[in-house]
């Protein structure tokens, strides 16, 4: 990446100057066949229900999937038991709390 001034004298980097990237075309060519060629060898790889991070997946497949899942064990008569954690709102800041937390979770009284 090379920045290139918007105007003649730039006095600040997030407005008077913009990000100009020198790769050549054709090594932006080569980039493409690499990419498809390591894709095509770790596809099979990779997990069914990996949704994030691959073309043709989104994120928003995954609830999608995990209730298509619930509701074709239903159909078969199976029981679905569901445990759902936000883990962004997990702050450990005192670890001994959060241990008796679990521990009640595991063993209530």
């Amino acid at each position: 990446m090379v920045a290139v001034p918007k105007i003649n004298q730039p006095r600040a980097v997030e407005t008077d100057l913009r990000p100009i990237a020198l790769l050549p075309v054709l090594a932006k060519v080569f980039e493409g066949f690499v990419r498809r060629w390591l894709m095509n060898s770790l596809l099979p790889t990779f997990d069914d229900v990996q949704f994030g991070c691959l073309s043709g997946r989104s994120t928003a497949h995954a609830p999608t999937s995990i209730m298509h899942t619930w509701q074709s064990a239903l159909d078969k008569g199976c029981s679905v038991r569901a445990l759902l954690i936000d883990f962004s709102k997990i702050i450990i800041s005192d670890i001994s709390n959060y241990t008796e937390q679990v521990f009640y979770l595991r063993y209530p009284k």
